[in-house]
């Protein structure tokens, strides 16, 4: 492992995130079957609904509403009524089924039923195969019965079940709704753009702009919430006192109003451009379904419980709070306004307390006016947030847009924390389960410990210079790109490293131009380059997504798993090949190393066959490309549980509770290394304090110096903070 040099301060945790156009939902892998020979026969739905420019006109967007995209149309489709059964060669069945409703502008199914079993797979895409959703599997089964699809654009969908061989039965799968897009959102007029981005005003501000330079964790909680198939708003992950990593969201009450809206809900992470007024951001991670925990229609606001702990890939971030009420000097939102990518909006001044709508009185925030970006519909259920990045409201409408970024309106958490005293109508059940009556609440990464295994690593050595070597002739093109040859697959070697969870891979072009919005580069990770390759995972990434003379971050959905030697690498893809200019896109590559002192690491793919730079005899380059993998040891699984089925559990047990002389106090299996226990009045204050060796899994305290009441015991380790309420009572 000579080689390879592990580089922890690259910007690791910048994650810039890929593009690909592809909604995951926590995919499984696998593909569709071919639909070459294969001719489907689509259910037309085109006059089920009035005219679809009618609807949009009629549905003028306002921020007191979500964000209405689509219209749903009831339907009753299952593979025992409709649809059409092919058997393959090797046993397995696939049943396929057509929706077009025309001039829809996308096509979204909620599944009535889905219970699949285990090897069986859903995927939805569009008749062409440019956007792909899926596998979705017996792992994306609800305990409710339904599944909620995102969006796929265009007037046509297909769905393919697959059954694997020797099933005479298969799993429970109905379509209970198609929502037929009347609004532009995947910007279809426009091939550079797809989903909803470029669709807020141009005052609009990229949260990878200066202004979000202090806000790249609070980023990570926010959401863009799709609703039923038709609907947009916003949503933020809110901590819980006893940094449980639960997965809470928060969002306004107009946007998931009942128990169907969040089983039918679609959450999606990390939609953002990747810099500021930058390209597209990636919409591959989303989770579906949830449950509703509490709402009201007297105040604006839901908390839900995701219905899955957001994976490591997806860098959740539960937000901070603040429910003192008092006035925040200055202000900050962080939206999805008209479901564009990521935003972020300030106020410099004080925001007021005020009415709004038909909600209680005096229970909102009022943004006299915004100093840097506004609001739009879409961004409802936005969280607002304090001085201290803590969350002290979410957005319910207001007179904000570009031109008059005046008077928005924001429910006060203060208000909505306990106002009302059922759990079902309240935050504090819900994010402060032990009564600790804490008024400020930090934010909470899950995943903090993980990252610190994580390093970046590189075949390129202290103090090499990074160039580019002309292929053959001035105007030939690059060794490590599209030359005069039409090479286009390129590979790095890295050797045994001692991590084996890959996130993505740092990748330093030094020419980006692209003649398409076609044009694209795939990341590839290959387990061995023989015989043309074994390749682990690929991840499509449209060219425009690169900045050139930068190092790109392009980031997988999911972990992947590399064990022993791998390769690193990517393939370059035009849309238009024969008249593509020759150094359209080209990676560094390390300066040539001489014999004796120097490597090769780097490889290129030529006529079928995979060479060695070193062994070329035009060139003979011991050189590395500017690839760089990001590693990780073990990610442990994020163990969470739901209160309201009574399975309160603590990370930290204290006994007998309530107490009278002493206590024992059980600590957590994942205390890495060592830590300090407090006991704390409600002020915070420290009565008691003592250091805690690495290993040690029990402790005995006194606490008869204590008075009668409540106190925090707190267990503070190098990575995380762990606590449980205590009861003197004599």
């Amino acid at each position: 492992m000579k080689n390879i040099k592990k580089l922890a301060g690259l910007l690791l945790f910048l994650i810039i995130a890929g593009t690909s156009g592809i909604f995951a939902q926590i995919g499984h892998g696998g593909t569709p079957y071919p639909l070459s020979g294969t001719v489907i026969d689509y259910n037309d739905l085109t006059g089920l609904l009035p005219d679809l420019s009618e609807l949009a006109s009629k549905q003028v967007p306002d921020k007191a509403s979500p964000l209405r995209f689509a219209e749903p149309v009831k339907v009753s489709f299952s593979p025992d009524k409709t649809g059409q059964w092919q058997t393959l060669s090797d046993g397995t069945r696939v049943w396929r089924l057509g929706i077009r409703y025309k001039n829809a502008f996308s096509i979204s199914i909620i599944f009535s039923h889905f219970r699949l079993e285990k090897g069986e797979k859903v995927f939805l895409y569009d008749p062409a195969g440019h956007t792909v959703l899926g596998a979705f599997t017996s792992d994306n089964n609800k305990s409710w019965g339904s599944l909620a699809v995102a969006p796929v654009p265009g007037s046509s969908v297909v769905i393919e079940y697959q059954v694997p061989p020797g099933r005479t039965s298969h799993g429970d799968l109905s379509v209970g709704q198609v929502s037929v897009g009347f609004r532009d959102i995947f910007r279809l007029g426009e091939k550079s753009k797809d989903q909803f981005f470029g669709s807020s005003g141009p005052c609009n501000v990229d949260i990878n702009c200066p202004a979000g330079d202090d806000w790249q964790t609070e980023k990570n909680s926010v959401i863009r919430v799709f609703v039923n198939g038709n609907e947009l708003c916003t949503g933020v992950l809110m901590n819980t006192a006893i940094n449980d990593a639960t997965p809470y969201l928060l969002t306004a009450g107009h946007c998931i109003e009942d128990s169907s809206d969040a089983a039918n809900a679609v959450f999606v992470f990390q939609y953002e451009s990747p810099y500021c007024e930058g390209p597209d951001g990636s919409v591959d991670k989303s989770l579906s379904g949830a449950k509703v925990k509490a709402t009201s229609k007297k105040v604006d606001f839901t908390l839900v419980r995701l219905s899955k702990m957001p994976p490591f890939t997806y860098q959740p971030y539960f937000a901070g709070w603040n429910n003192s009420g008092n006035t925040p000097s200055q202000t900050t939102c962080i939206h999805h306004p008209n479901g564009d990518v990521k935003k972020i909006s300030q106020d410099h001044d004080a925001a007021v307390t005020s009415d709004y709508d038909v909600y209680d009185k005096g229970s909102f925030w009022k943004i006299l006016q915004w100093d840097i970006g506004t609001t739009e519909p879409g961004s409802s259920g936005a969280p607002l947030f304090d001085v201290n990045h803590r969350v002290i409201g979410t957005l319910s409408g207001g007179d904000a847009r570009c031109g008059s970024s005046i008077n928005d309106y924001f429910q006060k958490l203060a208000y909505t924390w306990n106002t009302y005293s059922a759990d079902s109508n309240q935050l504090k059940a819900w994010l402060d389960p032990d009564n600790f009556q804490f008024s400020l609440w930090n934010g909470f990464d899950p995943y903090k410990a993980a990252k610190k295994t994580c390093d970046t690593l590189t075949n390129i050595q202290d103090g090499e210079y990074l160039t580019l070597y002309v292929y053959k002739s001035q105007d030939g093109g690059y060794w490590s790109g599209h030359n005069q040859d039409r090479f286009t697959q390129y590979a790095e070697k890295f050797d045994n490293p001692d991590l084996f969870n890959m996130t993505g891979v740092y990748i330093k072009p030094a020419i980006v131009k692209y003649d398409s919005p076609a044009d694209k580069v795939t990341i590839k990770i290959w387990s061995s380059i023989q015989q043309g390759g074994q390749v682990i995972v690929s991840k499509d990434v449209p060219m425009s997504f690169f900045q050139d003379s930068v190092w790109n971050f392009v980031d997988f959905d999911t972990l992947v798993t590399v064990e022993g030697n791998f390769y690193a690498g990517y393939e370059i893809y035009y849309d238009t090949p024969s008249g593509a200019l020759t150094d359209q896109f080209a990676v560094f590559q390390v300066e040539n190393r001489n014999n004796s002192y120097g490597f090769n690491t780097a490889y290129y793919y030529k006529n079928g066959v995979w060479a060695s730079y070193s062994d070329t005899p035009d060139i003979h380059l011991y050189t590395s490309l500017a690839v760089n993998p990001v590693l990780c040891g073990e990610i442990p699984q994020v163990a969470v549980h739901d209160l309201s089925d009574g399975k309160t559990s603590h990370p930290l047990e204290v006994w007998p509770n309530p107490a009278r002389d002493k206590i024992t106090i059980t600590l957590p299996d994942r205390m890495p290394a060592g830590g300090t226990l407090y006991i704390r009045d409600l002020t915070g204050k420290v009565l008691f304090e003592q250091n805690i060796s690495t290993g040690t899994s029990e402790k005995i305290l006194p606490v008869s110096f204590l008075s009668n009441g409540f106190y925090i015991v707190t267990l503070e380790t190098q990575d995380d903070v762990f606590l449980h309420k205590l009861i003197i009572s004599r």
